[in-house]
């Protein structure tokens, strides 16, 4: 029913005009009403599932690390196949890794993860700060190695980077006997044994192939003081702190999530023409 089938004589009339003009405006409500319930409940179950999302991967984090793996790398062991040469292609965010080498058995380091491969050059390196470690603390706790790269490098879930065999996630030392078994849970920093992880990270640097490390802001505080009262040199070369997080300064740098382990990035092999980063 439009105003062409109502003369003028009869638009008096709501039946011929207005009840049309109102059934349509009511099924516009309607439809705009659905229209937001749809969209509303594609919101709550795609946040629902974010969340569930996140929990799961704490769960699968969690019972990666809680399980016996020493074992596991055994068989590893046993199964990997060296090849040469290494080759790191790519950057740590976008790359692989081409005969990767995977970390071998060490009295001062304790592996914690299947995730252990990486390049010629970064397992030599883990390995020179192991032994220095124990030069400088005899029987002290162990250097408790989380994740390196997957065997071919490439994505890592639960990692941006860790792609193309030149990252390493280490714990830091706390007091006590006790060492935490969760990698990425955060403890108070009055835990931390600040004097131990700086013989840690000052073994990592002292091998000369450490590009950069990244530890939270506030964690670099205790470290640095540390590193004070030990009578350290060159500290404003080595550290970030105390300058601002922002400032691209020393060895030692601020990145986000790095209060609960420290990340360390070697630098590319040498020859290794596709390694970039």
């Amino acid at each position: 029913i439009s105003r062409r089938f109502c003369p003028a004589r009869v638009e008096q009339f709501s039946f011929c005009l207005r009840r049309p003009s109102m059934g349509m405006a009511k099924k516009g409500k309607i439809l705009r009403w659905f229209g937001g319930g749809c969209l509303l409940v594609v919101l709550v179950f795609g946040l629902g599932g974010l969340l569930v999302g996140c929990a799961l991967e704490q769960v699968f984090l969690y019972f990666r690390e809680s399980r016996n793996i020493d074992s596991q790398l055994a068989e590893l062991r046993d199964s990997y196949e060296p090849c040469r040469p290494t080759i790191s292609r790519g950057t740590p965010n976008k790359g692989t890794l081409r005969c990767g080498v995977i970390l071998s058995p060490h009295p001062r380091i304790k592996q914690l993860t299947l995730a252990q491969f990486g390049t010629r050059e970064t397992v030599m390196a883990l390995h020179r700060a192991a032994d220095r470690l124990e030069q400088l603390d005899p029987g002290g706790p162990p250097m408790r190695v989380m994740d390196l790269s997957h065997e071919g490098g490439g994505r890592f879930r639960g990692h941006a980077s860790h792609q193309s065999g030149r990252d390493v996630d280490l714990r830091f030392i706390y007091q006590g006997e006790e060492q935490p078994r969760r990698g990425f849970r955060n403890l108070p920093l009055d835990r931390l044994d600040g004097y131990r992880s700086w013989l840690l990270v000052d073994s990592l640097i002292k091998t000369g192939r450490v590009k950069v490390i990244f530890i939270d802001h506030e964690v670099q505080e205790v470290l640095y003081n540390a590193a004070k009262e030990a009578k350290a040199r060159n500290l404003k070369r080595v550290f970030q702190y105390p300058r601002g997080e922002k400032v691209r300064a020393g060895i030692i740098r601020h990145w986000p999530n790095h209060r609960s382990h420290l990340h360390i990035r070697y630098r590319c092999p040498r020859g290794s023409k596709g390694c970039r980063g």
